[in-house]
């Protein structure tokens, strides 16, 4: 659970631990308590990570398009607005996805209704919006 996640910044790991503890001693009863094995403090998400998470889902998105014969480029400074805005201070990186496929799929799949010949597409920022373009020639 997500339980005690207020305090997953807290920089004092000992102080961070016994909050934990407390937070989870005051949720649930005893009985429950006893038959857990062990309590994991996850520990929050550094700059590389984030950046792994939208590897992921855009190697996924990547994927099912090379399924079309479509193959999917994305460029630094997309990489960088998708990081940027698919991750949230509270949630983590669990926005990323519906970030992604708001932003982005929906703009791939408008861009491939009205240009159904196109084989190589970049996604890329112009104006800080996300643009797609033709890469047919790696532009």
């Amino acid at each position: 659970s997500n339980l005690g996640s207020q305090y997953a910044f807290e920089e004092d790991q000992k102080k961070k631990q016994k909050e934990y503890e407390e937070i989870v001693k005051m949720t649930f009863k005893p009985e429950f308590i006893n038959r857990v094995d062990e309590i994991i403090i996850f520990n929050p998400l550094d700059q590389k990570m984030i950046e792994k998470v939208a590897e992921k889902f855009l190697n996924i998105l990547k994927k099912r398009l090379s399924e079309s014969d479509i193959e999917l480029s994305v460029s630094d400074a997309a990489m960088k607005k998708i990081v940027e805005c698919g991750f949230d201070e509270t949630y983590g990186a669990r926005p990323m996805k519906r970030h992604i496929q708001r932003a982005i799929e929906s703009l791939i799949a408008k861009y491939l209704l009205e240009n159904y010949d196109v084989r190589k597409i970049l996604v890329d920022v112009q104006d800080d919006e996300y643009i797609i373009k033709n890469n047919e020639q790696g532009a």
